[in-house]
């Protein structure tokens, strides 16, 4: 398919000199996917129709909720929060389970990198792995610590809810025609609750691990690449070092021929890098829509929270403000990131020694300098990119619907 990632046998390789511990390392952050059944074991495929149905019957709750919640404006910005927040669950996991190769693809090629034959690339690699995989220890640790600390969260204002404020006596708001002062039915509701909130937990936490994998490949060939690009002439040394030659004729055509091979592969690694790119592009689309879109309305609703009276939805909605912000930022971030990441490739190329290089060089850095003045952003489908003004505009219209609101609480 068009849209997956075709290797070359030629320059891709595997890292060979990760240990089994560091592997393990690297593929646990696929494997945060799997607690919802959403990945490599297809039997396990059932989960996520279980999901997907337990989003839906909470958002027709949610929706049916709202009719008796009209008159409180506090509870009512609470549902439908909740309502925007089950409608990502659902995208989310249908969405995750439909780009469920190219996702697969993004996740594996963090073990793999462009090889150039070159022990100086190879040991520069090796040193600039060896530093992220610091970071992948921080942020596996970051992702299990932030959903233990949310989850320990809530469930306090669970309890302060559910034993002295009493505003609602669930885990958050909901209007069912049953009695929920009996046990079963009590502590049935309450428990489909905890699971929306676990399965929200884990979607939060596979966004993040999607974009970190991402953005760890990316940025470190992105890096690699650069690395050659300014030091093609010590590569060519290190070639020609290898071979022994009879004459000085025979030595600059053999001289020609690796600048043009070191070339070729500058221009093939930087392909790679861009197709990569466009498997991770066109499996978030839709997702980065879902953000933005529910990220205005969540963000208005957390507004509202902070106008009303209720300490205790203050506080709680307080933490999920934190981590939507956190969640949202990071993707516009990212983008924002390695798109002027790849457009510094230009000023790289800018530096190179070209002149000492044969001709067909010449058209291979400037083939390159064409693929880099193409913008590199994470977009919607409508054409949205995510980079940091978009954030700003995110905000700015939550801002103007809560002042909406706020002027209508007050003149009324």
């Amino acid at each position: 398919m068009k849209d997956h990632l075709i290797l070359d046998d030629m320059g891709e390789v595997d890292i060979e000199w990760l240990t089994e511990e560091e592997r393990a390392l690297i593929i646990s952050f696929d494997k945060v996917h799997s607690w919802t059944g959403m990945w490599r074991n297809a039997k396990r495929i059932q989960w996520s129709y279980f999901w997907l149905f337990q989003m839906t019957m909470f958002m027709i709750i949610y929706f049916y909720s709202l009719y008796f919640f009209l008159e409180e404006l506090e509870i009512l910005t609470h549902v439908i929060h909740h309502i925007i927040m089950a409608g990502d669950d659902f995208m989310y996991i249908y969405l995750l389970n439909y780009n469920r190769r190219n996702l697969e693809i993004v996740h594996d090629l963090n073990l793999k990198t462009y090889g150039y034959g070159s022990d100086l690339v190879k040991n520069y690699h090796r040193k600039l792995m060896t530093e992220r995989l610091k970071t992948y220890r921080l942020v596996y640790r970051f992702i299990l610590l932030s959903a233990a600390a949310t989850i320990l969260y809530l469930e306090a204002f669970f309890v302060l809810e559910a034993t002295i404020l009493k505003t609602y006596v669930t885990m958050y708001p909901i209007y069912l025609p049953i009695d929920l002062n009996h046990p079963v039915t009590y502590t049935s509701v309450v428990f489909l609750q905890h699971l929306q909130v676990y399965v929200t937990l884990v979607m939060g936490s596979g966004l993040v691990s999607i974009l970190f994998s991402a953005w760890n490949h990316i940025t470190l060939e992105l890096a690699v690449l650069t690395f050659a690009m300014n030091n093609i002439e010590e590569i060519v040394k290190e070639q020609l070092s290898r071979f022994q030659f009879k004459s000085h004729g025979t030595k600059e055509a053999a001289r020609n021929k690796i600048y043009r091979s070191c070339c070729y592969h500058l221009a093939r690694h930087h392909g790679s890098i861009a197709r990569y790119f466009n498997t991770f592009k066109s499996a978030s689309r839709l997702t980065i829509s879902c953000i933005f879109l529910t990220g205005i309305v969540c963000f208005a609703c957390v507004g509202i929270t902070t106008v009303t009276d209720n300490m205790g939805i203050k506080l709680k909605f307080f933490l999920i403000m934190v981590v939507q912000t956190s969640v949202i930022y990071a993707w516009c971030a990212v983008g924002q990131y390695i798109s002027d990441q790849n457009a510094n490739i230009q000023w790289v190329i800018s530096g190179i020694p070209w002149w000492k290089m044969p001709k067909p060089c010449h058209s291979t850095l400037r083939l390159i300098m064409v693929g880099t003045s193409m913008p590199w952003f994470l977009t919607t489908p409508l054409g949205q990119d995510a980079n940091n003004e978009s954030f700003m505009d995110m905000v700015t219209s939550s801002y103007r619907i809560f002042n909406l609101v706020y002027q209508m609480m007050f003149s009324s």
